[in-house]
Formats: structure tokens, sequence, C-alpha cells
């Protein structure tokens, strides 16, 4: 079965998301083994702050993805049960966007 664009966008953002805590974990540890404490302390809040970006895209992402799903789920009740008004519906849209676009040339 063909993957939906959404599913490549999802799959694209949790690339790119591993990417930057890939390399934020690595800038993180390129840092010399001999630190003041100062820097010591910054290295380790570093750390902490990264730990608590993840959980919360992580649950940012998750919320998001149920609430698409959701809308999903009662955009296809709502297609299903009134098929007549969706396709009249999706006609009119086309039909404008048709329009504007002639219009534009």
């Amino acid at each position: 079965m063909a993957m939906s664009e959404f599913e490549k966008n999802k799959r694209k953002l949790a690339r790119d998301y591993q990417k930057i805590l890939q390399d934020a974990e690595a800038l993180i540890s390129s840092l010399p083994g001999e630190l003041d404490d100062k820097a010591k302390e910054a290295k380790e809040k570093l750390l902490d702050t990264l730990d608590q970006v993840k959980e919360q895209a992580k649950d940012n992402y998750d919320a998001v993805e149920d609430k698409v799903q959701e809308q999903v789920q009662k955009t296809d009740k709502l297609v299903r049960d009134y098929p007549y008004h969706a396709a009249g519906i999706s006609m009119g849209v086309g039909l404008l966007f048709g329009l504007l676009l002639k219009r534009g040339r």
C-alpha cells in the first residue's frame, strides 16, 4: 500500500528531529573532559534541557498526531454519511479554483 503524504511528512519530521538530537549530543560530547566546575554545570544543564525537550517534543507530536487522526476519522464519517453533499462541495471548490486560475492568466 502506498504511503500517505501525512506518513511521509511524519517520518521526515522524525528523521530531522533525530538528526538535531544527534548533532546536539555530539556537540556536548565533543567538549573536553577537563572542564572547570561552571562548564561542567552548564554541560549538565544542557543535557537535562535536551532530555526535557525530547520528552516535550514527543508528547506534542503524539498529541498533534492524535488530533489529526481524530479529524480524519470525523471527515471520513461525514463524507460517508453525506456522499452527495461531499461530492457537490468538492465540485464547487474545484470549479472555484478553476475559475480563479483561469482568471489569473
